[in-house]
């Protein structure tokens, strides 16, 4: 169970980071403490990324739950 909540982990590293511009990963954590909305790494972040991860995690709870 330890390793597939690592995998969990790894994904959404990896949902946050790559894309058609990628992220340096020292620009995660400032976007969601500070947003600076000047700062195109933080929009497309928390416009573009968070979202959809969000969206896939509650997809995939929903699709887990009914089997």
């Amino acid at each position: 169970m330890k390793w597939l909540f690592l995998a969990l982990l790894a994904t959404i590293a990896l949902a946050l980071l790559v894309g058609v511009r990628m992220i340096p990963a020292a620009q995660i954590l400032p976007a969601l403490h500070a947003p600076d909305m000047s700062n195109p790494d933080h929009v497309a972040l928390l416009t573009l990324r968070l979202p959809r991860l969000a969206a896939g995690l509650v997809a995939g709870a929903a699709l887990g739950l009914a089997g």
